[in-house]
């Protein structure tokens, strides 16, 4: 068993063991539950969250708050991929006090889970959403410091030191080009897609770590400190993987219906200021790399038969999106977010 624990947990240490056992024991029951069922084992309330490639659950045991991540194919790759990210965060970013540590987690690579205690907060996405139907001062100014935050922590990740030898993530390029190879329905964006990838691709040096799936629905934030969730995908990439995800799903938002453009601008610029705090970035390769995203977006939704495009959760419309994809797609993406008013490619 892979396990870490701060010096509060280790005053417990046999009921975490106990609550371990107790997974342990009831694995197949656990992996093979359905979204939305609640039931109790040994005093111990499990609800699933989640039911697809993993099953997902919150634990109440007594006092104490828990998730549950287990593959429901039994994946041990998954979950030593999800050691090494916890663990190689938490090195980087402990002490940090815009970035919020669990105080416990625990996994079995072996077993294929991982038990991680409650962290505060909600999702990112939802603090946007909150945010656009609440329009105070006040949590304008939460949700923009933690961009900023997010910025300056992605920052540090990056410029870590990374072992010899761990494992390559999932790139941007491989990601859009495996979407494309995907689509049931290709255009000529298609074939744009792939000849930015193409040309971005040597300029992307996989020489960090990267959390590789920082999504919106991935951080979780309270007043203006973040937490980042999920690192099934983390291990050694380019920094570009990881920001250009963020600015993707926040310019993708502005073909949406529910959060305010000017908002969306706001926390862009945040974020992008919190990252040249710790960090350097090249404008034109990482415009680039969001008119990939847009693209991938794009791909996913309309290419592939699916309906009610989302991002992050929240819906966007199909004319909004082809036009702003376009935008990027056939001229200059730098020159596209120069007329969006970003001011960090003004520059």
């Amino acid at each position: 068993m892979n396990t870490l624990l701060s010096q509060k947990s280790e005053r417990e240490p046999g009921r975490t063991a106990a609550l371990c056992r107790l997974i342990e024991g009831n694995a197949r029951r656990l992996r093979g539950a359905k979204r939305g069922s609640r039931f109790w084992l040994d005093g111990v309330y499990f609800r699933v969250l989640q039911s697809d490639r993993n099953t997902v659950f919150r634990i109440i045991e007594g006092e104490r708050r828990w998730y549950l991540k287990m593959p429901r194919d039994g994946s041990h790759e998954a979950i030593e991929r999800e050691l090494f990210g916890m663990h190689a965060v938490r090195w980087v970013l402990e002490g940090l006090d815009t970035h919020t540590l669990p105080l416990e987690f625990t996994g079995s690579s072996e077993q294929a889970y991982v038990l991680t205690s409650e962290l505060p907060g909600m999702p990112l996405s939802s603090a946007l959403y909150r945010c656009s139907l609440l329009p105070l001062p006040r949590l304008r100014r939460h949700v923009e410091n933690a961009f900023f935050s997010l910025g300056a922590v992605l920052a540090r990740v990056h410029r870590s030191a990374i072992a010899p030898g761990s494992r390559t993530t999932r790139s941007l390029v491989t990601s859009v080009t495996s979407t494309v190879a995907r689509a049931r329905m290709a255009d000529w964006r298609c074939a744009k897609l792939i000849e930015i990838a193409e040309a971005l691709s040597p300029q992307l040096a996989t020489d960090c770590l990267v959390h590789g799936n920082v999504g919106l629905l991935n951080v979780l934030t309270q007043a203006s400190k973040i937490a980042l969730i999920d690192f099934e995908c983390c291990g050694r990439g380019a920094a570009y993987d990881d920001v250009s995800l963020v600015c993707g799903h926040l310019i993708y938002a502005t073909a949406g219906v529910h959060v305010r453009n000017r908002l969306l601008w706001r926390v862009l610029e945040s974020f992008l200021e919190g990252y040249r705090a710790e960090s350097e970035l090249d404008p034109a390769i990482l415009a680039q790399g969001i008119a990939l995203r847009l693209g991938q977006h794009y791909v996913y939704w309309f290419c592939s038969g699916r309906r009610r495009p989302t991002i992050a959760g929240l819906p966007a419309l199909r004319s909004r999106v082809t036009t702003l994809v376009d935008e990027f797609l056939v001229g200059d993406p730098t020159a596209a977010l120069r007329r969006l008013s970003v001011g960090f490619f003004r520059l």
